[in-house]
């Protein structure tokens, strides 16, 4: 019998492909979180200085959220802010690795800005947690 030594699968490339991609994908993360409204070329609101992401959470949360005054340090808008940050991390792996829908594969990187793709991903996936939300709330289901 032959003992085999190595393994079957090219475990070093693999680590070093995910090691350069983790990073790029965090410096992507990171971005987007730092990234101002005042940053956005021919902007309507130039004189703002708060982040993208924090003015996409405080619109979702006026717009979708039932209760009639949502406060700045309220459970809901931190709930919708956590999914928010969760949503972005999505973005940056489909992003960056590109999605197989119906076998067939659709790359994002040499279409689109990351901040264009993120903010629009972040405002679809939104509306559609909350919509779930909303809808659960309203036929009397219970959260898991």
């Amino acid at each position: 019998m032959k003992n085999f030594t190595t393994g079957a699968l090219p475990t070093s490339d693999i680590a070093v492909d995910n090691k350069a991609l983790s990073t790029n994908r965090l410096e992507l993360f990171n971005h987007f979180l730092n990234h101002k409204i005042s940053d956005i070329p021919n902007a309507k609101h130039k004189t703002s200085n708060k982040p993208v992401i924090e003015s996409i959470i405080q619109k979702f949360g006026r717009q979708f959220i039932p209760e009639k005054f949502i406060e700045e340090g309220s459970t809901a808008l931190q709930d919708l802010r956590q999914v928010a940050h969760l949503k972005v991390w999505e973005a940056t792996e489909k992003y960056l690795n590109g999605t197989n829908y119906k076998n067939k594969f659709s790359e994002y990187q040499s279409r689109f800005n990351f901040c264009i793709f993120a903010s629009n991903y972040l405002n679809f996936q939104l509306r559609l947690h909350l919509r779930l939300l909303n809808r659960d709330r309203v036929y009397g289901s219970l959260p898991d």
